[in-house]
């Protein structure tokens, strides 16, 4: 759904990369931390609470930056 999100803030639908990078930019944040918070991590599944948990907070602070950079 995030992902979603950003897609209608940039105002198109870029290739997976290219989010990241368009995400990175707005941000700052490396594509290494942008790429398996919008997309997952296979080196690290989500596969108990915890790691729920731990996906969603740079998740949503990647989000709040993004949405924030882009209404100012």
């Amino acid at each position: 759904r995030t992902s979603r999100q950003l897609v209608q803030e940039i105002g198109r639908e870029p290739s997976p990369e290219a989010l990241v990078g368009i995400v990175s930019a707005r941000t700052g944040r490396l594509p290494d931390q942008v790429g398996p918070a919008l997309y997952g991590d296979p080196a690290h599944p989500i596969d108990d609470a915890a790691s729920l948990v731990a996906l969603a907070r740079p998740l949503d602070a990647i989000r709040q930056e993004v949405l924030d950079v882009a209404h100012r």
